[in-house]
This record gives C-alpha cells, structure tokens and sequence, in this order.
C-alpha cells in the first residue's frame, strides 16, 4: 500500500491531484487508503457468501441525513439502543445548528510557553501531561478538537476548549464543496484506470474495485483540513502545536502544515502503536511510554533525538495497584473470563469485528460453566452484544457499558482483547491475555507475541480451558505478559508527566 501512494504522489497528472498547498492526500489520508482497501481486497479474494462489499466511502447526505438513515438501520438490527440513538441524533442536530451561526472565535497565543492542542478523538491519556504543562511549567494552552465529548473534561482542568467545528462552521461545507468540485473537473483529465491498475500491478492481483471514490473523497477530506489549518494557525501562533495521535487524517494535516509554518510540533502517544498502518512521523518530536515504543519509532526511522521515553504518563495513578490486587473481593467463585470491547473507529475491520464477535460467544456457549463479562469499549454500542446474547440464550454473559477497568481486572482469571490498550494493562498487572484475530493479517496488537493468539471459537474455548487448568501454561503467560507490559509502558513512579512536561519545555527553548 505504501508503495501504491508513494507512487501517486508522483506520477504525471495523478501529483496534481493528490498535493495542496504541498500537503499530500497520500501522507495525511494513509490510514483511510490502507484500511478500506484492504477491507475491499479481501472481500473481492474471499467473496464471503456473497456478502455485499463494504462501502470505499462513507456516505454523506443533507444535514445529516444519510447518517439519520445509518442510526435508523442499526436501531432496527437492534445494534443500537433507543436510547443511545435518540442521544446520537439529537446531538448532531445541535452541533448543526451550532455550525449555522459559527458563535467561537479564537484567541491568540502569541508568545512563549503557548500550546495548542488539536484532537480528533477523546482518548484522555496525554491530559495529565496537558495538566502538567499548565500547572507545573506555567503554560498557557488552548485545546481545539473535532470532539464535544472531552469538553467535560478539560472544563475540570481548567484547560480552554473550542470545537473547530463550531469555529468554522458553514465554511467547512463551502471549502468541501469547492474542493469537490476542483477534484472532479481534475480527474476528468486523468486515466482513472491508472489507480487499480497500478496497485494490481504491486500486489500481482487483479483489483475489479473502482479505487477512484476513495482517492476523490481523502483527497477533498485532506484539502479541507488544510484549509482549517492555514487559517487556525494564521489566527492562533502558538509556540508549540501538541498533538495525541499522528496517524488520522486530521491530526496528520495538523502536523504537516505546522511544519509549512515554521511553528514546532509533538505528539504525545495516545495508546498502542499498530505497526504496519504507519507512515513517517509527521511532527518534530514524540513522546512515549517505555522501550518498545521507543524501539518502534526508531526503526521507522526515527533519529534518537526525535523520541523520547518518559514513561507511563497516562498510569498516573498506578503506583498503588499492586496493593489494591492483593485484596480478595471476589463474590463470584466461577472463574471469570474477562472480554474487552473494542473502539469502533472507522479503522476497525467489519470482519474483524464480526468474527470476533463470534468466537467470544461460540466459546461462551461452549464453556457455560463459566462467568463471562464483556466491557463495552465507550465508543460502542452494547445492542450487538445485546442481541447475540438474547439469541444463543447464554445465562453466564454479563455485558457492562461503564466502570473502572481495574474493578473488571481485579476477578478475572483471564482477558480476552482484540487490540485494546486495556489488554497491555491486564498484562501489567498480572492477568493472562487470549488476543483474538481471525483475519489472515497480522493481529493489530504489538502485544499479540507474548500472549495466546485465537483465531476463532474453539480455539478460543481451548486456549481459555488450558490457561484455567494448567498452572504452569498461566505462570509463564503471566510472566512473558509482565515483562512485555513493563517494556512497553516503562516507569510507573507518578512522575511521567512531570517528565513529558520538561521535554516539551526544553524542546520550546531549543534551536531544534
């Protein structure tokens, strides 16, 4: 894939395309390329049942409409509450009347010890760093995110927050449609047979799927972007742009037009790396957890500069949890297998999500003589888990949408996980972990090599059984998971944040 965009990226005519303001679509929109058409290849190689082929792009309509239409669907198969549908539809139709009357201005932090944050999504790990920065260090920071749910939050930090789509308002729907326009009048001078032909030709398969939707819509997607960008930027001249992930589409166009005006940026890991997805670091520095992390960027190509470990900054508060473990408070005495839910980003896999789905309650109604509990990842739905457990009938599934995770760890006698941080957690404190991947690629999970690794029902049913009955088997997956965790996350002494604040302090003052 990555050969694919670089190629894009320069060929005759196709360069034009896919460059603006000399940000390419194929460094920004990686992510959307590899996971969608991946997604499209293995439907066209497997043709499952005669399954309809995922949509390349997501559909949009009139205010909202086609994702009215999407809410009602999943009301109906019963994947979605009422409630939470009636919640979803009523706050985008706020967040639309918001973006009519574009009520926020922003502020300019012109000056030194000055950040501005920019965030798609509401992972919270780097706050304590943001909550470092500010009260520690001295700093002033402005937080500005695609995302009303963290407002809560940093209104409790006391950290500035504005909603970009609020700042722009009707101009995002003008540029992108500007921009669409531009896009289509180009591509009518273009051979658009060149963009399956010459992936065909890098992975030697014959590709029957149309790759031109999906080059328009991450081209027009990263266009606008840049246009938020040129001018949030132009109005807000902070000393450092600060971002919590480097990969998205949004944040990479952050950090890339940062770069074109000469303002100095660092990204602040927000969870697990998932290493084949990757592209170069967009920003000038990245701070992260431990070795691994550390290890991983380097060998994308990282100078040692360029990285820096500060430990577990987003574990805080885990200094203290080898005691809390040590106290027995479980009432249930059935051996408890413990499922983590799986953040629904765009990125997540239908087909990795659904057979893994599978194999949790295949081995549920294989093994009833034990407890299982599935905790909701905050960005599902519970009405899938819902719904399977109401058909198979199971007596012994408990389904929980909240709760603090170490409440859930503390009785498990075992964690099953797709690709959640909160599987490297349970290693950290000592809880054996099954990672499921019943697809033909690589597990999502860096951790996945020092676990057990399921490809589907029975063999998650089997690892589960062995991991209860053998001793020896559970000590050694205990030990393996510790050290891999503790590698991963690095020191755990309360002071990360301290230490990731004077990295961005020291990195504001440096000629660098």
């Amino acid at each position: 894939m990555e050969t694919w965009a670089d190629s894009l990226d320069t060929m005759v005519g196709w360069k034009d395309l896919v460059r603006y303001r000399d940000i390419s679509a194929m460094d920004v929109g990686y992510l959307h390329f590899y996971f969608r058409i991946l997604e499209q290849l293995r439907h066209e190689i497997s043709r499952e049942s005669g399954a309809e082929a995922p949509a390349l792009v997501p559909a949009r309509g009139p205010v909202g409409l086609a994702r009215l239409v999407r809410i009602g669907q999943r009301l109906r198969s019963g994947e979605m509450s009422w409630a939470d549908g009636i919640q979803i539809a009523s706050e985008r139709a706020a967040h639309r009347c918001r973006m009519l009357f574009s009520p926020v201005t922003l502020k300019d932090l012109r000056g030194a010890r000055t950040a501005l944050v920019v965030r798609a999504g509401r992972n919270p790990t780097g706050y304590s760093v943001l909550e470092a920065l500010q009260n520690e260090f001295g700093w002033r920071i402005q937080f500005a995110s695609w995302t009303s749910s963290v407002a809560p939050r940093l209104h409790a930090l006391g950290i500035p927050y504005v909603h970009l789509g609020d700042v722009y308002g009707r101009r995002l729907g003008r540029w992108r449609r500007e921009h669409a326009q531009d896009i289509s009048v180009a591509c009518e001078k273009l051979d658009t047979r060149q963009l399956s032909e010459t992936l065909a030709e890098i992975i030697g398969t014959r590709i029957r799927t149309d790759l031109l939707p999906l080059v328009r819509h991450v081209c027009c997607e990263a266009r606008v972007y840049t246009d938020v960008y040129f001018d949030l930027f132009s109005h807000v001249r902070p000393e450092v742009i600060i971002l919590f992930n480097e990969i998205t589409i949004s944040e990479r166009a952050a950090a890339r037009r940062a770069g074109r005006a000469g303002l100095k940026s660092i990204a602040i890991q927000h969870g697990l790396f998932i290493g084949y997805v990757y592209r170069s670091l967009p920003t000038d520095r990245i701070i992260v957890w431990g070795r691994l992390p550390r290890e991983f960027w380097l060998a994308q190509g990282c100078s040692t500069e360029q990285v820096i470990s500060v430990g577990g900054f987003g574990h805080e508060n885990w200094p203290d949890v080898a005691k809390y473990f040590q106290v027995e408070t479980a009432t249930d005495r059935r051996p408890t297998v413990l499922v983590l839910g799986q953040n629904p980003a765009w990125f997540m896999s239908p087909q990795l999500r659904r057979e893994s789905l599978r194999a949790v309650f295949d081995a549920a109604t294989r093994l009833k003589s034990l407890r299982f509990v599935i905790k909701v990842h905050p960005g599902e739905t519970p009405g899938s888990y819902e719904k399977e457990v109401q058909v198979r009938g199971l007596g012994n599934v408990e389904i929980y949408t909240s709760g603090d995770l170490l409440d859930f760890l503390r009785p498990a006698q075992v964690v099953v996980s797709i690709f959640s941080t909160a599987g490297l957690e349970a290693m950290l404190v000592g809880v054996p972990v099954i990672v499921l991947n019943p697809v033909p690629e690589p597990s999502l999970a860096p951790y996945a090599p020092a676990t057990v690794i399921a490809g589907d029902g029975p063999a998650l049913a089997q690892a589960i059984d062995r991991i209860l009955m053998d001793a020896q088997y559970r000590d050694m997956l205990i030990s393996s998971g510790r050290e891999y965790a503790a590698a991963y996350i690095g020191p755990l002494d309360g002071k990360a944040a301290t230490r990731a604040g004077l990295v961005i302090e020291r990195f504001a003052g440096s000629n660098a």
